[in-house]
């Protein structure tokens, strides 16, 4: 499925640059200069919204849910079984967003399940920064599969569910891995640098110019972007554009 586009993300403060460091949250093809630009993200202050946060994931739980089955009469002796997912999505990394609940199908999940709650996890899949359509399936093929299925939630409201607050937002560093992890099995990042030796185009960079990448990054088709510095032999100090995401899925 073919996305051409995706909310870009402020600088994020593990791809931007700064004065010493190395380069943190890339996909480890790179390393670079690590920016200290959000060095008082982490205030101790209990009442700001990131620290509300960090404790909103204290909340999540795990909830067994129901898978439920319908047979309808068939022309043959036998029946056939249609499998309905208990529950709807929506958001996902197409949107920007995290995987949340839409519709309850099933009145005996009312109460347990609510619209906007955060979907971390079904079974044994991280699902935060997949596409709202490959979580769907997966619901559909789980529930085929199962009677049940085991979903870890995080209430509605507690955490934010901007993806590209949470990658500007190094307090949270492992749910940015699930994400970025996620983001990487269907995106290749774009670069300014020149190839280098073994390196093909479109495989593990997409390498273009600086005006492409300007235009890309004013067009909003960049989640997320830096820049990265090194010194060459000559001892010029050189800065190259760097993509560590597109929008674009192959």
């Amino acid at each position: 499925m073919a996305l051409d586009r995706m909310l870009e993300c402020p600088r994020s403060p593990s791809t931007s640059v700064a004065s010493s460091g190395r380069e943190t949250g890339s996909s480890g093809k790179e390393h670079g200069v690590a920016s200290t630009s959000a060095d008082g993200l982490n205030g101790s202050d209990e009442n700001s919204p990131r620290k509300r946060g960090v404790c909103g994931l204290a909340m999540k739980r795990l909830v067994r849910v129901p898978c439920g089955q319908t047979t309808a009469a068939c022309i043959s002796d036998s029946a056939i079984q249609s499998f309905v997912i208990p529950f709807t999505v929506f958001g996902g990394a197409a949107a920007a967003r995290l995987i949340l609940v839409d519709i309850v199908k099933r009145e005996d999940l009312i109460g347990i399940l609510s619209p906007n709650d955060v979907i971390l996890k079904i079974e044994d899949v991280q699902v935060s920064g997949m596409l709202r359509s490959e979580v769907t399936r997966l619901l559909e093929k789980l529930c085929q599969d199962n009677d049940q299925i085991a979903i870890e939630i995080v209430p509605a409201g507690a955490i934010t569910d901007d993806i590209c607050e949470i990658l500007g937002d190094k307090q949270w560093g492992e749910l940015q891995t699930v994400i970025r992890d996620n983001l990487y099995s269907k995106t290749v990042p774009y670069t300014t640098r020149p190839p280098r030796d073994g390196e093909i185009d479109g495989e593990h960079y997409r390498f273009v110019s600086v005006d492409e990448f300007k235009r890309l990054r004013t067009e909003g088709l960049l989640l997320e972007h830096g820049t990265y510095q090194v010194k060459q032999s000559a001892g010029v100090l050189v800065s190259w554009q760097y993509v560590v995401s597109t929008a674009r899925y192959f």
